[in-house]
């Protein structure tokens, strides 16, 4: 029976490494003797870390694993900020973001580029949206952002009731293609989005969530909110209603009910799976970030930044549709 177990762990750290090595060879670039921080902390499987850190190794970069407490809405410790600091790759596979951190930013601006893995499990690194073709897709994710790049309102609806618009004018249009090379850049992965941070008082309408919420996972029914000048200002619906509340509450800032971000997800080999890396980019589904959009171009400082994720999301920018029900709809 020992062996037998042995040997289907066998078999699943080969699979891992597989996924750890598109992470380090295709998404990021990994070259010889690079610096390759591997920032984790103590709710995420080690195997993941470990995965990745074998896989520094094999393309000859320096790696260095470090395992952290990360309580929800801080900085990573001061250790871990100054490892970043001096690293060119940093790979983290942690339960919270480190995406919209200070130190992330900091990091990115001395020249290191970022991956950030919220919430990777082993299956993350074995199927699902790792297997993208993220440099063939890179194009269709580069155009999206232009046409939003060059919106001024936007308008999101879904068949489940959906409907918010927000002005976009002379706002980014970001492109994650998973596809992290240059000095400074930063994108989540496997997420492949494309996502504009609205102007932080314009955003109105109601949201209908149907899919899944980062920290809390896939949802047992519908959660409904009604924004207002730009913020959340009612989250009704079932015991993920509840525990949305209770995330947003806990930062204790105002500002983590700003609306941050409106993104389409378009990686078509990721599926809702209740892990937000993944979900968020799934083809066919669409998602809200709320609380800080600093990293993605905005003006919203807040503790925390948490994605909300919906189905088949019609998006028109400027009367323009550019995705019908969660398809492409442009050229």
């Amino acid at each position: 029976m020992q062996r037998e177990r042995e040997g289907v762990d066998g078999v699943k750290r080969i699979a891992m490494m597989e996924g750890a090595r598109r992470l380090l060879e295709v998404c990021a670039g990994t070259r010889p003797g690079e610096r390759v921080l591997v920032a984790t902390d103590v709710s995420m499987p080690l195997s993941v870390s470990q995965a990745l850190f074998s896989a520094a190794l094999n393309l000859g970069a320096i790696p260095v694993l470090a395992v952290m407490g990360f309580p929800m809405g801080e900085e990573p410790p001061e250790p871990v900020a100054a490892a970043m600091l001096s690293s060119d790759v940093i790979l983290a596979p942690t339960s919270r973001s480190l995406y919209h951190t200070k130190a992330c930013r900091e990091a990115c601006e001395r020249g290191a580029r970022l991956l950030a893995i919220t919430e990777c499990l082993e299956d993350t690194l074995m199927k699902g949206g790792i297997m993208a073709d993220f440099r063939g897709l890179e194009p269709v994710v580069q155009r999206a952002a232009g046409i939003l790049a060059k919106g001024s309102w936007i308008r999101i609806t879904t068949p489940a009731g959906t409907d918010i618009s927000a002005s976009i004018e002379g706002r980014p249009g970001n492109a994650n293609t998973g596809v992290c090379q240059r000095p400074g850049m930063r994108m989540g992965v496997p997420d492949i989005e494309v996502n504009s941070p609205p102007i932080e008082t314009t955003t109105q309408g109601q949201l209908v969530i149907d899919a899944s919420i980062g920290q809390i996972g896939l949802l047992s029914q519908p959660v409904v909110v009604e924004i207002d000048g730009g913020r959340a200002v009612s989250i009704q619906g079932g015991p993920e209603a509840k525990a949305m509340k209770e995330v947003l509450d806990k930062t204790g800032d105002p500002a983590s009910y700003v609306v941050a971000e409106l993104a389409v997800g378009l990686n078509p080999e990721a599926s809702v799976v209740g892990r937000i890396i993944e979900d968020e980019g799934a083809y066919l589904t669409g998602h809200v970030g709320f609380g800080d959009n600093i990293g993605h171009g905005g003006a919203s400082k807040a503790p925390i930044h948490l994605d909300v994720v919906f189905w088949h999301p019609t998006v028109e920018v400027d009367g323009q549709v550019i995705f019908k029900e969660g398809l492409i709809a442009f050229q």
